[in-house]
This record gives structure tokens, sequence and C-alpha cells, in this order.
């Protein structure tokens, strides 16, 4: 596996700098726009160094996960799942770490916004100012179908980037949103795996869809201090159909908490608001869209939705980085946009 991934970032094509590239960075610096260059003999900051270990310390967790290994242990569905899905220390727990509650009222979904359908996303970095590459191909899929005798929807989600692709299937009840079954294809590099998948307990308290519960008066979940509201976490979590069902109006703001697993230990909480109405113009159309920011009670990052006024549609997310953003624009949609 080692070597095959080896060969496949040998293969990557190394990019060339255009001649234009030194009037860009000029033109950002006047702008006000930081852009770090190499420097020798530079001083490194502790927390910038720290900040490196984690997302080094992510990375490797990341490929453990993403690429397992031939022989699997049977151990039961509860511990695959969580093996298969996403280590929780990774996610959400420190240990004796600081507790956090969500910051708002907890929302309740409006299920009659919840319906069949298909959107389809761009993904696109943007660094300094410019977008330096797009993919289309990040898909959001409802359908009406059955499972043990059960009228369900099944919401098919498939995310990732040029080089990488995820995809999983959350069958949940048609009436509460209940999830039942969550099942997906091992996350490899450009190559299909086998697919794994884990019922959820029938007395579990999670749902409507991966949100959780929490009792009056809950002490808080520990989070780790660089948890946000990443896209990656959107789409693991299963909240773009989550920001369709909320309740949103002019001036709304509301919590969920949200877990990621089989299990809702140490839910994530989420906390949204409108500050705003702006339209937003995409591949798909041009939409009246609510303004909409999402952040993790530990961190201040804020990742913006725009959803659309009229069918609570995510037309647009923005996760905004150091020098760039991660942005998902919407590209078409079924039923089409009006």
């Amino acid at each position: 596996m080692n070597k095959d991934l080896g060969d496949l970032l040998r293969g990557l094509p190394t990019p060339t700098a255009g001649p234009e590239l030194r009037g860009r960075i000029v033109a950002s610096r006047t702008a006000g726009t930081r852009v770090i260059l190499p420097a020798g003999d530079r001083h490194i900051d502790g927390r910038f160094a720290v900040r490196v270990a984690l997302a080094l310390a992510a990375a490797v967790l990341l490929a453990i996960v993403a690429f397992p290994r031939e022989s699997d242990d049977q151990e039961g569905v509860a511990s695959a799942a969580n093996a298969f899905w996403w280590a929780s220390e990774a996610v959400a727990q420190e240990p004796g770490g600081k507790r956090y509650v969500a910051s708002y009222p907890i929302a309740e979904l409006d299920r009659t916004r919840f319906g069949g359908g298909q959107w389809v996303f761009q993904s696109r970095v943007i660094i300094d100012g410019f977008t330096t590459d797009t993919v289309t191909g990040d898909t959001l899929a409802i359908n009406a179908g059955e499972y043990g005798g059960k009228a369900v929807w099944q919401i098919a989600n498939r995310w990732g980037s040029r080089y990488f692709v995820s995809r999983d299937t959350l069958t949940v009840e048609r009436e509460t949103l209940r999830p039942l079954r969550r099942a997906g294809a091992q996350r490899r590099l450009q190559r299909p795996g086998a697919a794994r998948a884990f019922d959820f307990p029938a007395n579990g308290s999670i749902g409507p869809l991966l949100l959780a519960s929490v009792p009056s008066g809950y002490a808080g979940s520990q989070l780790q201090p660089f948890m946000r509201p990443a896209l990656g976490l959107i789409h693991y979590l299963y909240l773009t159909p989550v920001l369709q069902a909320l309740p949103i109006r002019d001036g709304w703001r509301g919590s969920v908490y949200v877990t990621w697993a089989w299990r809702d230990a140490n839910p994530i909480p989420l906390d949204a608001r409108v500050v705003g109405r702006e339209t937003q113009t995409v591949p798909a159309g041009t939409f009246d869209c609510w303004k909409v920011e999402l952040r993790v009670p530990s961190n201040k990052a804020k990742t913006i939705a725009w959803i659309s006024t009229d069918r609570h549609w995510v037309v647009r997310l923005r996760e905004q980085l150091r020098d760039g953003a991660l942005e998902k624009v919407l590209v078409s949609t079924t039923p089409p946009a009006p």
C-alpha cells in the first residue's frame, strides 16, 4: 500500500510558477493580504509549531482510517463502526479538558423541509484570493425507499477532492428521521473499497439524522481547541441536510448537538446564527440567501453557509483558512432550480 501511495504521489504533476506570479503576490500584499514566503534562519513560533504537530498527527490518523489493513477483525458491530467512521478522540474528545455547551437554544428540525432530491456541488480551493483548483462531483442525494419493512429516506453522500473520494449512505426513518443504518466504502485513493455498514441500536437516543439529545443541565462536551465546523466535518456528519431543515428566518439563532458514530457520547455542539441576507450567484443560478455563521464553542473559527430563502437549499459553504478558503458551491439540483 505504501508503495502504491508513493508511486501516486510521485506521479502528481509539479506546478510551475507563471510569469504573472510575482505581480499577483505584489498586488495581494498591496491590498493587505498576508502572504507567507520562505525565509532562512527564521524563528518558529511555538504556538504555530504546536498547530503543525496537531495537523500532522491528524493526517497520520486519517491515513490509518483511509487506508485500512486488508485483514479485518470481527469484534462486533460497535467496535467496527467506531474504528471505521472515525476515532472519537481525534474528533471531539479531550480527556480532562474544558467542557463546552451550546451557545443558543436547541433547535428542532422542520421535517416539512426535508424531502427527496439531488444536489451537486463544486469544490474550490482559494489561495491568496485566486481559485487554484476546482472539482465538481460532491453530491447529496435523498431518495425514498424501504428498509426492514419501514419507509425510509436513503441519504447518499459523496465528497472529496481530486485524489480522495468518500462515499457513504445514511438510512433514516421517513417520519422521524431516526437513523437506522450507515454504510459506506472503505476510503481509498481513487480505488473502490469493500462496503462496510452498521445498524444503529433500536433503543438509541440519536436522531433525527445524526443529532444527539442531551439531558437538562448537561455539563458539556470535552472538545479539542482546534475543533471547527470544517467542510469535511459538515459532510461527514450529514450536516448539509440538517442545515436545509433548520427553522431559519431573519435574526434566527440556534444550536444542535451532533454525534459521529453509533453512540451519542460527548456530542459536538454546533452554533448557528443568521447574520443577514445576501444574493449569491453560483453555477446553479442566482439565489436570495440567508447568511448563516456556523461555529463550535471551543474555537472562534467560523464557516459561512448561504441558504436560499425559498427552498432552503445550501447554495454555498465557505471555510476560511489562514491565507485562503475552501468553498462548496451549488452546481445543479434535481428538481431543478426555479
